[in-house]
């Protein structure tokens, strides 16, 4: 069986330890901060979230301590140790004390990193949102300045109504066959202003607010791929 070594138990006890406070205060530890939930996904929830995994991260668990103890044992001492405050944490001997805290800093450091993976799945969302968002102003524009074709769309959008139930061969095609479809659709999106919008609207949704969020995302998960996305590995590098 594992054991902790005293400097681990000895940072496990000082975040029990109340810090200094102004008067009036309620006593505030390390250790209420690492069971704070954090909010809506936004540079200080996310600063937060990071920072909170990183205090976790630190204490020295190590990551096989469990590796021979039920899962359910575990998340029952994790449990106990949620909902008790610093000072009863404290007059518990070190044994059970130091069983409580591992349990639940090792659920905390799970819950977090999931946290923060959600977070970068969600900012990574938002990102393409606006960006679509703005591309779709710029298509909109482009296809104003090609008049011949609105009639052609417009009788697409019609039939498209009308015949709403039925096949889209049945319906589009006729109007607007395939291949002008293709054409109409090659000639927007090769069109280099177009393309460079989008490559705008993409660096232009990141380098304001969410460049202030993913280095703290990227910077405490690690990713694992398959040799074909070695790409992907290098651009997060």
């Amino acid at each position: 069986m594992l054991t902790l070594n005293e400097a681990v138990v000895g940072r496990m006890e000082s975040l029990l330890q109340p810090c200094s406070a102004d008067d009036g205060e309620a006593e505030w530890t390390l250790w209420q901060n690492i069971k704070a939930e954090p909010g809506k996904a936004g540079v200080v929830s996310v600063k937060e979230a990071a920072s909170r995994l990183a205090l976790v991260r630190g204490i020295g668990i190590p990551s096989n301590l469990f590796q021979d103890v039920p899962a359910k044992l575990v998340e029952r001492y994790a449990k106990q140790a949620a909902v008790e405050e610093p000072f009863e944490l404290r007059r518990h001997t070190g044994p059970m004390r130091a069983t409580l805290q591992t349990s639940f800093l090792h659920r905390r450091g799970e819950d977090l990193t999931d946290h923060l993976v959600d977070l970068l799945v969600e900012c990574v969302h938002k990102m393409t949102k606006r960006a679509d968002s703005r591309i779709g102003e710029t298509l909109s524009a482009t296809l104003r300045k090609a008049p011949g074709k609105l009639l052609k769309l417009y009788r697409i959008a019609k039939a498209s109504l009308v015949g709403r139930k039925e096949m889209v061969e049945d319906v589009i095609f006729p109007v607007a066959s395939e291949d002008w479809l293709l054409g109409l659709v090659h000639e927007v999106e090769s069109k280099k202003s177009f393309k460079e919008n989008v490559r705008k609207a993409l660096h232009r949704a990141y380098s304001s607010h969410y460049r202030q969020m993913l280095p703290a995302l990227l910077n405490n998960l690690v990713f694992h791929t398959t040799t074909q996305y070695q790409p992907i590995m290098q651009a997060l590098e």
